[in-house]
């Protein structure tokens, strides 16, 4: 699994990749989507009726795991994480490492990190991504 995080610059952001050395891997929590529906009564109507209103949103969120060289390493993880919050730019999927198929959000913004669980140098931190577009190649 591999997901680049492209924020204005453009900066290549790295929130997983198998193929590291050392490899941080990914685990999809959330693949989600939402579109806002205007519901209206009908008068004398046996039902309502549903307007879509074309905005459509998601969710994208996964937790990484690396098991890091030092405490300092696992410090400058934690710190490059955080100073992502709130950018926006363009997420890019790569579900098995080495594909060349993709899913590429664009807009997407980083609404959110937690990490999990520490245990020494391995770290597993969450990702949450608000996202808006979903294209393929």
């Amino acid at each position: 699994m591999k997901l680049i995080f492209t924020t204005p610059g453009p900066v290549a952001n790295t929130i997983c990749d198998d193929s590291l050395s050392p490899p941080i891997r990914g685990m999809l929590q959330d693949l989600s989507g939402s579109a806002k529906i205007q519901t209206e009564p009908v008068y004398n109507g046996a039902t309502e009726v549903d307007y879509p209103r074309g905005n459509v949103g998601g969710t994208f969120s996964l937790v990484t795991q690396c098991s890091y060289a030092s405490y300092n390493a696992v410090d400058l993880a934690i710190t490059a994480a955080c100073a992502l919050l709130g950018s926006q730019g363009s997420l890019v999927f790569t579900p098995i490492t080495g594909a060349t198929d993709t899913l590429t959000f664009a807009n997407a913004v980083l609404k959110e990190i937690k990490a999990q669980r520490l245990n020494g140098v391995e770290l597993y931190l969450a990702y949450t991504f608000k996202t808006t577009s979903l294209t393929s190649p």
